[in-house]
């Protein structure tokens, strides 16, 4: 049997591979491949919404060739994620202290990995809030952990309804998301 990977060993290898891959169990685990063009689109509208909103602070959004480090010699890669490290060298391969994570709910035959992730994410000693959107309505999953070890949950939906997220000082409008996706 094949020994288990470290953080490093995967990093250094994920470098020279063309496809992404996670590091689950101690194994790469490959990326699906491919996105819808309503969910390519829903990424660039969030990344460029999350850039704007939080020019000026010490939050900066990430894309899925940046990991994130859910517990020691595991890295998931979310969709879209917020990372709260000043310090993070330019070359770094993961964020240094991740604050929330988004991922999207398009394939019910990928849709159950994505689900699997949740656990993963809870236990990421940084991160605040967990956000599942769906790709075909403005419906979106929150998770939340403020105060205390608890994570609160809720449902958001509709175009007039937004996300708050509150460690990051915002409130994700669904409209800013979902207006040019669903035209």
């Amino acid at each position: 049997m094949t020994e288990p990977w470290n953080t490093e060993r995967f990093l250094r290898w994920q470098k020279s591979e063309e496809a992404l891959h996670e590091l689950v169990g101690g194994f790469p685990l490959k990326l699906p491949k491919g996105v819808t063009r309503r969910q390519d689109r829903m990424v660039v509208d969030l990344i460029g919404w999350l850039s704007s909103a939080l020019r000026g602070t010490p939050f900066s959004p990430f894309t899925r060739r940046f990991g994130m480090e859910t517990r020691p010699g595991q890295i998931r890669r979310p969709a879209v994620g917020v990372d709260g490290g000043a310090g993070n060298h330019p070359e770094a391969l993961v964020a240094s202290a991740p604050i929330a994570v988004f991922e999207f709910l398009c394939d019910p035959l990928h849709d159950f990995d994505r689900l699997r992730k949740i656990a993963d994410y809870k236990r990421a000693p940084f991160l605040r809030h967990i956000v599942f959107l769906c790709e075909d309505r403005p419906l979106a999953f929150h998770g939340s952990r403020l105060a205390g070890a608890g994570w609160d949950d809720e449902r958001v939906e509709g175009m007039d309804a937004s996300i708050p997220l509150a460690a990051l000082g915002i409130s994700l409008p669904l409209r800013a998301l979902y207006e040019a996706a669903l035209a």
